[in-house]
C-alpha cells in the first residue's frame, strides 16, 4: 500500500490538479462482476473511456484531447460485504500536443469549481439532476447515477497538494481489513469485529 502510493506520487502522477472518481455497480451486477474479473475489467474500461471522451468534448478537443487515470479496485466495504467499486484518480483536465498553457489553466479551474467551460453556459455551475420514485431530485455536486451505476467525483486536489494526493492514494489502496482486527477461534473461523459491534465470518 505505502510503496504503491509512493510510486504513484513520485513516478506516475504528474504535478497537476487531480480528481477522484468513485464508480459503484448495481447490486444485481456485483456478484456477477466479482465472479468474472474480465467483465469487471470491461465495465471499468467503458467507464474510463466515457469519462475521457466527455472531458475532451467539454474542452472542445474531442479528437485530440486526452486525460489520464490510475485505478484501485475495491471488492468489499468496511463491513466485508461484497461491494465492487472503482477508485479512479484522474488528471483534472485535458491534455493535447502543443496546447496553450493559459487555456489549460482555465479548463482546470472550471473543472475544480464545477463550471461549464464552453457554450452558452460557460462559467456557470453545471446542472445535475436524477429521478427517484418518479420525482426529480438534485444530486450532490459532481455526482451522477444511471441504471444502478453511480459516479462520485467530489474530491479534488490542487497541483501543489501532493501530500493530500498521497493520503488519497493510501486510502484507495488499503486492504479491506486490517490484520489486527482478525481473531482465530477454536472452531477454525476467522472473526472480525467492526466499529458497529457486528461480526462478519470468513471461512
Amino acid at each position: 500500500m505505502a510503496a504503491t502510493s509512493a510510486w504513484w506520487i513520485e513516478r506516475v502522477l504528474p504535478h497537476v490538479a487531480t480528481r477522484q472518481s468513485v464508480m459503484t455497480v448495481p447490486w444485481k451486477r456485483r456478484w456477477l462482476l466479482a465472479r468474472h474479473p474480465e467483465l469487471a475489467s470491461g465495465v471499468h474500461t467503458v467507464a474510463l473511456r466515457t469519462i475521457d471522451r466527455w472531458c475532451a468534448a467539454a474542452a472542445g478537443a474531442p479528437k485530440t484531447g486526452r486525460t489520464g487515470a490510475v485505478t484501485a479496485t475495491q471488492r468489499f466495504s468496511s463491513a466485508l460485504n461484497l461491494k465492487l467499486h472503482f477508485h479512479c484518480i484522474f488528471l483534472d483536465g485535458i491534455y493535447t500536443r502543443g496546447a496553450d498553457d493559459d487555456a489549460q489553466a482555465v479548463i482546470q479551474q472550471a473543472s475544480l469549481l464545477g463550471q461549464a467551460v464552453l457554450g452558452d453556459r460557460a462559467g456557470k455551475r453545471a446542472r445535475r439532476a436524477q429521478v427517484l420514485g418518479g420525482k426529480e431530485l438534485a444530486l450532490p455536486p459532481r455526482c451522477a447515477s444511471f441504471a444502478g451505476y453511480s459516479l462520485h467525483a467530489g474530491v479534488g486536489f490542487k497541483a501543489s497538494d501532493r501530500a493530500g494526493l498521497e493520503r488519497l492514494c493510501r486510502y484507495i489502496l488499503r486492504p479491506p481489513l486490517a490484520k489486527d482486527r482478525l481473531q482465530r477461534h477454536d472452531d477454525g473461523n476467522d472473526l472480525s469485529g467492526s466499529c458497529r459491534r457486528e461480526r462478519s465470518v470468513a471461512r
